[in-house]
């Protein structure tokens, strides 16, 4: 299979066959997406994550509470939170380790073991504190996993 048709089976395939609930979305209704690799080089270095980030907001005096996907495995995007301007820890701590050893970004395969963003307990808690109150957690069902 190719790289292309692989990220296209991922992205179509990769929720129903984690049997997540068809409400898996964000607090505003904004769908978590299945973060296929995007960085796809084959043949030299392959990076493995435990699951995806996402992009976290204040929400009525609320902080850190996740909104929407990265753009990518460890991504290296900013985004305006509508306080201050952020970035991807995870993507800030992979650049500084390649650079440590001496690897670049576009020699790697980057992805992640879980290919979806979990919610820990504390998102969970967030959310309902904003009025979302049909999720629960899941991280822990991948427990072994992720950690």
């Amino acid at each position: 299979m190719d790289i292309k048709a692989y990220q296209k089976k991922c992205f179509t395939e990769y929720k129903l066959d984690l049997q997540l609930p068809s409400n898996y979305h964000y607090l505003y209704g904004n769908p978590i997406n299945t973060l296929v690799p995007i960085e796809t080089e084959i043949n030299k270095f392959m990076v493995i994550g435990a699951y995806p980030s996402a992009k976290f907001y204040t929400i009525n005096g609320i902080n850190d509470v996740p909104l929407y996907d990265n753009d990518a495995p460890f991504s290296n995007e900013c985004y305006f939170d509508g306080t201050q301007t952020r970035t991807i820890p995870s993507g800030n701590e992979l650049n500084d380790i390649l650079s440590k050893i001496g690897v670049k970004r576009n020699d790697c395969w980057i992805t992640d073991l879980v290919k979806i963003f979990l919610f820990k307990e504390g998102h969970i808690k967030k959310y309902n504190k904003l009025g979302k109150m049909d999720l629960v957690e899941n991280r822990s069902a991948f427990f072994g996993i992720c950690d």
